[in-house]
């Protein structure tokens, strides 16, 4: 899901256009984690690591709008779905029992 869906995700507008800034704008000189990079020797524009093979731009995030795990598959999810409804209670079924 694209930052964009966020609104309908149950985000505010705010929060998605603040989502979209915060991707899009280079950690500040003045951030701490900045600082400590920079004294252990790391330069702007180089990655993480011995050989600096380390990723150059941040991983991109999307937002849930289910509750389901991170790995959940559709076609799993509605299988569930129609079992329990084979599952629930028929009161004819119930009448023959008696």
């Amino acid at each position: 899901m694209a930052v964009d869906d966020d609104c309908s995700a149950g985000l505010g507008k705010t929060r998605a256009s603040h989502l979209r800034t915060s991707a899009s704008t280079p950690i500040d000189s003045l951030n701490i984690g900045f600082q400590l990079l920079k004294k252990q020797g790391w330069k702007e524009g180089t990655g993480l690591g011995v050989s600096e093979q380390g990723r150059l731009e941040p991983i991109a995030t999307a937002v849930k709008k289910n509750k389901r795990g991170v790995g959940a598959e559709e076609a799993k999810v509605q299988i569930k779905k129609s079992k329990v409804k084979k599952d629930t209670y028929d009161p004819e079924v119930d009448e023959m029992d008696m």
